[in-house]
């Protein structure tokens, strides 16, 4: 039984090295998405609480000081809920485009992995193939 022909071990400690390389990148790059996404959705979170108990602490400071009455109290609160409205639709435009964004690279990693993979396949074809004809053109 012949053996297998083995890259030799700086080969594999190469490969070892860049796979190890590539790995460190992609996590430091995810973790400092993870890490934006987070304080994203902590900035959007706390300011949209800032914005509520501005508005309420506004209305009590001004009915308190007899600046609003009934009337200009329900002009303010539908005033501010229009504001509020528009902030949270753009808050949710945002978080919609950060979703249409990541499930797009998500399209074109998975594309580049099943090319990755046919690539590998077709090269491993190849070499089947060509072992195949070396060894038949050796026997006689």
């Amino acid at each position: 039984m012949a053996s297998k022909e083995l890259p030799e071990n700086d080969q594999f400690k190469e490969y070892s090295k860049t796979c190890s390389l590539l790995f460190s990148k992609l996590s430091k790059s995810q973790l400092e998405y993870l890490q934006s996404a987070i304080k994203l959705q902590d900035d959007f979170f706390n300011s949209c609480d800032g914005l509520v108990k501005n508005q309420i602490d506004m209305f009590s400071r001004l009915v308190e000081a007899g600046l609003a009455d009934k009337e200009k109290a329900k002009e303010l609160v539908s005033t501010a809920n229009r504001f509020t409205r528009v902030y949270i639709d753009w808050v949710t435009l945002t978080y919609s485009l950060a979703t249409a964004r990541m499930e797009f690279y998500h399209k074109i990693q998975s594309l580049a992995n099943e090319y990755a993979l046919k690539q590998e396949g077709a090269f491993a074809d190849w070499l089947n193939q060509l072992k195949s004809s070396t060894k038949a053109k050796s026997q006689p």
